[in-house]
């Protein structure tokens, strides 16, 4: 079976019995691997994209939250001096009831002088009374 002839014969039978059928898984095999190729092409693109935009998303996801940190850190100066207005006015509010008072309590002190001389009487001589007669 060493014979050139032999071999040559099997190869024939060979190609006779499965010859059609290895031709169609050959082919069919080369389909796949083209499919393959393909598809494997196609998902390289579609991860390049893929990159490309969350790349972009990335990027104007920084943009938006550097405008709000923007927006926010002016609103903050904003409130701040607001808030030291309101300070300001309040305390010149309350220095101007301090000031009231102090006149409100004034003007009544001239008023009771006024009511003792025009009875007649000192005001520091109802009130030297007023001590003794507790004592």
């Amino acid at each position: 079976m060493s014979d050139p002839q032999s071999g040559n014969n099997v190869d024939q039978i060979r190609e006779l019995l499965f010859g059609p059928q290895m031709r169609e898984y050959n082919k069919r095999f080369e389909e796949i691997q083209k499919e393959i190729a393909r598809v494997s092409k196609k998902l390289d693109e579609l991860g390049a994209k893929l990159e490309s935009f969350m790349a972009e998303v990335a990027s104007e996801s920084e943009k938006q939250n550097q405008e709000n940190l923007n927006r926010l850190q002016a609103l903050e100066k904003k409130i701040q001096v607001r808030l030291d207005e309101l300070h300001a006015d309040l305390r010149q509010k309350l220095q101007q009831v301090e000031e009231n008072k102090a006149d409100r309590f004034q003007f009544a002190n001239y008023l009771m002088e006024l009511a003792m001389r025009l009875k007649g009487e000192n005001i520091l001589d109802q009130l030297q009374e007023d001590s003794e007669s507790t004592s």
